[in-house]
């Protein structure tokens, strides 16, 4: 019987190690890790090149903060067809890029599965989608 109970703790443990490396990897652990790195350079403006897990797309995504521009700092992003977004951020909208990366952040499970809520409509944009469209943004190719 003590073999019985060895067998089930030691499956315990092995699964419990699992979903930590899992999340390490995939998961929350990963995305907090880098959101935290990315927001600690926006907020400073401090250059940072990185390749960040991307729970929905199954893989990564390239984002930099380039550094200051005059009264501005420089992010660029990369987007899936391989187009890179280039914006000229002032405080107020670092701000709101950096509240957009820590809510997404903020969605994704242990593991690493993403759940969202749209709380935005033509009466209530969306802020982050507002920058990206305006005149701080251009997409280059």
């Amino acid at each position: 019987m003590k073999w019985v109970i060895r067998i089930v703790v030691t499956l315990a443990v092995i699964a419990a190690v699992g979903a930590v490396l899992v999340s390490y990897f995939f998961g929350s652990l990963r995305v907090q890790r880098e959101a935290s790195a990315y927001l600690d350079a926006l907020e400073t403006c401090t250059p940072l090149e990185q390749d960040a897990w991307a729970p929905l797309l199954r893989g990564t995504i390239g984002r930099s903060v380039a550094g200051p521009e005059g009264e501005t700092c420089v992010v660029t992003m990369e987007g899936l067809g391989g187009e890179i977004t280039r914006c000229t951020l002032n405080t107020e909208a670092r701000a709101i890029m950096a509240g957009f990366i820590q809510q997404g952040a903020d969605t994704v499970s242990f593991l690493g599965g993403q759940t969202a809520s749209l709380s935005y409509s033509s009466e209530n944009p969306n802020p982050m989608t507002e920058l990206l469209n305006g005149p701080a943004c251009l997409v280059e190719q």
